[in-house]
């Protein structure tokens, strides 16, 4: 070993370096993690609106724009 290798500054070198390489893989697991939050909450609001129109509807008239419902949904 080099005199250099056993040296405080090096060793606090090599643990900040490895610090900072494990807070950032945990950021963009964090960052991953929220986007997928975001579109599945995007994705719920539209349906849980898509849904409230339906709310108190007779049910001939649900079943008419529930065809509608559908294919609008497929094009999301």
């Amino acid at each position: 070993m080099t005199e250099h290798a056993c040296s405080l500054s090096y060793q606090i070198s090599s643990l900040s370096r490895s610090c900072f390489l494990i807070f950032v893989n945990f950021a963009v697991s964090v960052l991953i993690l929220i986007s997928k939050l975001h579109a599945i909450s995007t994705v719920h609001c539209k349906l849980d609106y898509c849904n409230s129109l339906y709310y108190n509807l007779p049910k001939p008239e649900a079943w008419v724009t529930s065809s509608i419902h559908v294919q609008s949904c497929c094009k999301l």
